[in-house]
C-alpha cells in the first residue's frame, strides 16, 4: 500500500507586499487530495493625480480531491472580507466525473461555458483581470450540470449546459432564471511550433417570473501560439463578444453591446511582456451608447514558474462623460 504525504510552504516577502502559499498535498492509493492557500497584495498608481492606491488583498483557498475517475474542486474567496462589499465567499465548488477519456460531466458551481477570455485564469493570462466584455456580458459563476467532450471527431471540443441563470453575485432572488450556455473550439497544429483555435460560444439566459424575458450573447474567438522551445513563446489573443437584453428593448428594437479584446503575449525566458487593447459598446437606451476605450502594457518577470511580479499599465477613454483615466500598476501573484 503505497503511501505519500507531503507538505510544501513558501513564503516571501517583498516591498509594500506580503505573498505567502501553504500547499498540503496526500497521495493514498487512487485517492489524492490537495489543499491550496493563497494570498496576494497589489496597488496602482493614478498617473493624473499621482495618488498610490493599495489593494484589498486576495485570499482564497482551494480544496482538490481525486480518487479514480471522479474529482471534487471547490474554492473559497475571502477577498470581500477585506473591503466591505457584497461577496460571495463560495466561488466554487464542482464535482467532475470523466465517463471515459473523451467524455466528462460537471455538476455543482462553476465558470458557464461561454466567453473564452474569461476562461483564462491569473495563471493562463499575463493581464491581470479580465476584459471588459467578459466583465459585462458573462454570465460568470452559476450553478447547474455541463457536458464536455474533447478531440470529437479528432478535432472539436464540446461543452453544453444548463444552469441557475447567471452570475451568483445577483441577490435579485424574485425571478425565475434558466441558462443554456455551450461553446465549440477547434484546434489545428499547423506545424511543430505553430497552432491555431477557433472558437465560438453562446447563451441564452431566460426570467420567467413575474415577467418573462432574455438575454442573449454570442462570442467568436481566435487563438494563435508559437513555441519556440521552453519558455519562448507568442500569443495571440482575439475575442469578440455581443449581447442582446430584452428587457431593454424599446419598441420591439433590440438592444446590442459589443465588444473586441486583442492581446499580444510574449513568453522570453523569465519575462512575459504584453500588450492588449479593448473596445467595449454598450447600449444604454435606443440612441444613446456608452463607447469604451482601453489599452494595457506591461511585463510579467518570473521569480519562478508559480511566482511572479507583474508591472502594467492602462489607460482608459468613456466617450460619454469623457474621462480618460491613467493607472499603473504593480502585483505579485502565486500561481498553482
Amino acid at each position: 500500500m503505497k503511501k505519500r504525504f507531503l507538505i510544501v510552504m513558501t513564503m516571501m516577502i517583498l516591498p509594500l507586499c506580503g505573498l505567502s502559499a501553504i500547499d498540503l498535498f496526500i497521495e493514498d492509493n487512487d485517492l489524492k487530495a490537495e489543499i491550496n492557500l493563497d494570498f496576494s497584495q497589489g496597488f496602482y498608481a493614478s498617473y493624473e493625480d499621482w495618488n498610490l492606491w493599495i489593494l484589498a488583498p486576495e485570499f482564497g483557498l482551494e480544496l482538490i480531491g481525486e480518487k479514480g475517475p471522479v474529482k471534487i474542486e471547490s474554492a473559497l474567496d475571502f477577498s470581500g472580507l477585506f473591503t466591505g462589499e457584497y461577496n460571495e465567499i463560495l466561488k466554487k465548488a464542482a464535482l467532475y466525473w470523466d465517463i471515459n477519456d473523451d467524455i466528462q460531466i460537471c455538476l455543482g458551481q462553476f465558470k458557464s461555458p461561454f466567453g473564452f477570455e474569461i476562461q483564462r485564469g491569473q495563471s493562463k493570462r499575463p493581464y491581470s483581470g479580465h476584459s471588459l466584455s467578459s466583465k459585462k456580458m458573462a454570465p460568470g459563476y452559476s450553478r447547474g450540470a455541463s457536458f464536455k467532450t474533447k478531440d470529437f471527431l479528432s478535432l472539436l471540443d464540446i461543452e453544453a449546459g444548463l444552469f441557475n441563470g447567471g452570475k451568483i453575485s445577483d441577490e435579485d432572488s424574485t425571478l425565475t432564471k434558466l441558462l443554456a450556455a455551450g461553446s465549440l473550439s477547434a484546434g489545428l497544429e499547423l506545424s511543430s511550433i505553430a497552432y491555431i483555435m477557433i472558437g465560438y460560444s453562446g447563451f441564452l439566459n431566460s426570467f420567467f417570473l413575474p415577467a418573462y424575458y432574455y438575454q442573449f450573447g454570442q462570442s467568436l474567438c481566435l487563438q494563435v501560439d508559437l513555441n519556440f522551445g521552453s519558455k519562448n513563446d507568442f500569443t495571440f489573443f482575439a475575442e469578440f463578444m455581443e449581447h442582446l437584453d430584452d428587457s431593454l428593448a424599446l419598441n420591439h428594437h433590440p438592444l446590442w453591446s459589443h465588444g473586441l479584446f486583442t492581446s499580444l503575449e510574449f513568453r522570453i525566458s523569465a519575462f512575459e511582456p504584453f500588450i492588449s487593447a479593448e473596445h467595449y459598446k454598450e447600449n444604454l437606451m435606443l440612441w444613446s451608447s456608452d463607447d469604451s476605450l482601453k489599452g494595457s502594457a506591461g511585463c510579467n518577470v518570473y521569480l519562478e514558474d508559480d511566482i511572479k511580479i507583474q508591472g502594467q499599465y492602462n489607460l482608459t477613454l468613456t466617450y460619454l462623460d469623457g474621462f480618460l483615466n491613467h493607472e499603473i500598476e504593480l502585483n505579485f501573484f502565486y500561481s498553482l
